[in-house]
């Protein structure tokens, strides 16, 4: 059920990101040319993906001399800060880069709805679709790259796979479809130079409405093959946690080029971005990862071959299990690689280094998980519970399930259906 609001003004998408999404803060003062100005020039954003506030503390206490707890020493953490809702990975950054929440921004996930917009010319098979009836499924994930299995997508976002508009029938990108600016677009408005790193080309959206927001825009298709084994056992990235490692270490090199002044490519001069940042991946893969391959597509030993938490048999909570702590271990050296570099090129003082989350993971405690209807399912069992007493234009089903219904009028109808099939 989608209900339309006001687009943010400059002011606002500015002053709610910094207070809502500050996790841990590095402190500043004066810029590499000796204090010449003092105050902040830099921000550096960081989103461990499916990093929890729990998660969080319990990595600094059990690793004192770690990159997050040198960090969270120097810095202020706000361990009362909630993602947005519903959390993914669309809506939390949104969250971050324009303050807005998902009834704002317009965008509820990366596999939504549009009441207007008409569908793709193919689907993500490659399957002809067309038609001018408005109404379509909204997806802006791996299935709109020319190609997926490819770290460069094939050359990025297919246009015919996107939706169009139903005036010029033109294809239109995920940064036409987020209602409002972006803090990279407040920056590039004062002619400061942004950049961001995230996993899909469809971070296009990042870009904001005027498509120009991000001037280093690096999005390496994670559900590509490992290099490894590209032309052999055609492992995707998320299979293997040292995949996804690899990978993420594809996206910190590309922001230690830029506290060194170059591109995310290290190809062109331009200066250290004033706004930049990337997301990591191996905390989310490491998460819910079961059935861990090396990156070549072998075997990995026992105890690294599934992820998540186990429960302490001493405290009775919940742990990393061995591949977690991998991956928070690999994801805290590579903030410290960045914590180095800053250092080095002078640029500490100056910068303020944001660590976030744009969504958590559920369960953490396995015992809370409860066997019962999933996958299709559940969402048949949805369909039968609503479909009598108000049609539904799109159903998209994750750890929650989200509803759009063809007649708004008939939400009342649909609350009532779903609440007394519980």
């Amino acid at each position: 059920m989608k209900f339309s609001a006001n687009p943010f003004s400059f002011a606002s998408a500015a002053a709610i990101t910094l207070a809502l999404t500050l996790s841990v803060a590095y402190p500043a003062e004066n810029d590499r040319e000796g204090g010449k100005e003092e105050g902040i020039q830099h921000v550096l954003l960081v989103s461990v993906d499916g990093l929890h506030a729990v998660d969080l503390a319990n990595y600094i206490k059990a690793h004192p001399n770690s990159a997050l707890a040198q960090l969270s020493r120097h810095g202020i953490t706000y361990p009362q800060a909630s993602c947005s809702k519903p959390s993914d990975s669309f809506p939390g950054l949104l969250a971050m880069v324009t303050g807005g929440s998902p009834g704002t921004t317009g965008v509820y996930y990366d596999d939504s709805y549009d009441r207007l917009l008409l569908t793709p010319l193919i689907d993500g098979d490659g399957n002809p679709l067309g038609g001018n009836t408005p109404g379509t499924e909204i997806v802006y994930d791996e299935t709109i790259d020319f190609d997926l299995t490819r770290p460069d997508a094939g050359g990025g976002i297919n246009p015919q796979r996107l939706p169009r508009d139903p005036v010029t029938l033109a294809p239109v990108y995920p940064h036409s479809f987020l209602r409002v600016n972006t803090i990279f677009e407040i920056a590039k408005k004062a002619n400061l130079r942004t950049a961001w790193s995230d996993k899909h080309p469809a971070y296009d959206i990042v870009n904001g409405p005027s498509g120009n927001g991000v001037d280093d825009l690096f999005t390496p298709e994670i559900n590509s093959y490992t290099p490894e084994s590209a032309t052999t056992t055609r492992v995707v990235n998320t299979s293997s946690l040292r995949g996804t490692e690899n990978y993420d270490d594809t996206k910190v090199k590309a922001i230690l080029n830029q506290i060194q002044g170059w591109d995310s490519h290290h190809t062109q001069r331009v200066g250290t971005p004033a706004i930049f940042g990337m997301n990591f991946q191996a905390v989310s893969v490491g998460q819910k990862l079961v059935g861990n391959v090396n990156p070549d597509g072998s075997a990995v030993e026992p105890s690294l071959a599934n992820g998540g938490y186990l429960i302490d048999s001493a405290t009775g909570t919940p742990v990393p299990s061995p591949l977690l702590a991998h991956a928070l271990d690999h994801t805290d050296g590579s903030i410290g690689a960045m914590m180095a570099a800053l250092e080095a090129n002078k640029l500490a003082k100056s910068t303020l280094f944001i660590i976030s989350a744009k969504h958590g993971q559920s369960p953490i405690d396995p015992t809370r998980l409860k066997s019962g209807l999933t996958g299709f399912h559940l969402k048949n069992a949805i369909k039968d519970l609503v479909e009598p007493v108000a049609p539904i234009a799109q159903l998209t089903q994750d750890d929650i399930a989200l509803i759009w219904l063809q007649d708004q009028s008939t939400t009342a109808a649909a609350t009532k259906a779903l609440q007394a099939g519980q």
